[in-house]
């Protein structure tokens, strides 16, 4: 037998110290992205400081979680606790995620190609162009 629940507990709903973090999603693309093996594109794209990998996975993780502006994202990524999840380190700036997507941008070409090799190889896909 079920109980049906006409009216809310309490009058005054009380906001909380919960986190929510959408750990699906980002093991989702974490995964994804290996199986890819785009990894190594994003490497040879950046090679100094924080590695780029990690910030591609926080920013797909990001849009298909949330999906604003690049100034949420650094919202975002200023949790820790994703922070931890995504590997990313302490040093997160706004300055630092701008330069991820020109960086991504300026090597469009070679990211789109990677990828759709990677897909094509994958999933046993012809070429018919």
């Amino acid at each position: 037998m079920y109980t049906v629940l006409n009216e809310q507990r309490t009058n005054v709903q009380q906001s909380n110290e919960n986190i929510s973090v959408p750990i699906g999603t980002i093991r989702f693309v974490k995964e994804y992205l290996r199986k890819l093996g785009i990894g190594p594109v994003f490497a040879r794209i950046k090679r100094k400081g924080v590695p780029l990998l990690p910030l591609i996975e926080s920013l797909i993780s990001y849009r298909l979680s949330e999906n604003f502006s690049i100034e949420g994202y650094g919202r975002w990524l200023e949790c820790s606790v994703i922070r931890n999840e995504l590997g990313v380190g302490s040093e997160v700036s706004h300055r630092m995620l701008n330069r991820t997507v020109d960086a991504v941008g300026e090597n469009m070409e070679t990211v789109i190609t990677t990828t759709v090799r990677s897909v094509m190889t994958r999933y046993d896909i012809s070429n018919t162009d």
